[in-house]
């Protein structure tokens, strides 16, 4: 009678356990992550290059020389290229001293 009941016991934990676990799922669900990403980070630098090139032309438009449109226009390539890499860089160097990376301050 208890062997019974420890069975029936054991075979109802075994059917509500956790799935087993799917390689092709964690597969599909990481190049999905990855892809939102990307087009994310696609998404960020094809809004930055129209703001650049909105920019230049106003500059050409508004009279302006071409010295003066392309230094406009190399600020905010240079401004773009901060607020996108700094971060990455940041990571990288914290990873290489093996330092806690800084709480932000509020």
């Amino acid at each position: 009678m208890t062997n019974d009941l420890d069975g029936r016991i054991t075979s109802l934990l075994r059917a509500g356990g956790p799935p087993k676990r799917d390689p092709g799922f964690r597969i599909a669900l990481l190049e999905r992550r990855e892809r939102r990403r990307f087009q994310k980070q696609m998404l960020s630098i094809v809004f930055a290059a129209l703001l650049v090139i909105a920019i230049v032309w106003g500059g050409y438009l508004a009279g302006a020389r071409v010295a003066e449109v392309a230094s406009v226009a190399l600020l905010c390539v240079a401004l773009a290229s901060a607020l996108f890499y700094l971060p990455v860089v940041a990571e990288i160097l914290f990873r290489r001293t093996g330092r806690a990376r800084p709480s932000p301050r509020r």
